[in-house]
């Protein structure tokens, strides 16, 4: 095997690799500790408001997420 040959191959399979582990993460990371916190003695579908970091409040509902209540903005809020 030559030198170009196993650089190649190793390219290959870090390459692999970093591309599988990327595509283990969720794609927007964990919900901020104040989604869940607000939620924490709520009903599923209560409707709750908090400031965001930016200063911003942000109207949202409890909602079930991986077993544990988030508060999910309210489609008015989301951007897309």
């Amino acid at each position: 095997m030559t030198i170009n040959t196993a650089f190649l191959m190793t390219s290959l399979l870090i390459g692999s690799l970093l591309s599988t582990i990327s595509l283990a993460k969720p794609p927007h990371g964990e919900p901020p500790q104040e989604a869940i916190d607000i939620c924490m003695d709520k009903e599923e579908g209560e409707k709750v408001s908090f400031e965001t970091p930016r200063g911003d409040t942000l109207e949202a509902s409890c909602t079930r997420k991986d077993g544990q209540l988030i508060a999910m903005p309210d489609k008015s809020h989301r951007r897309g």
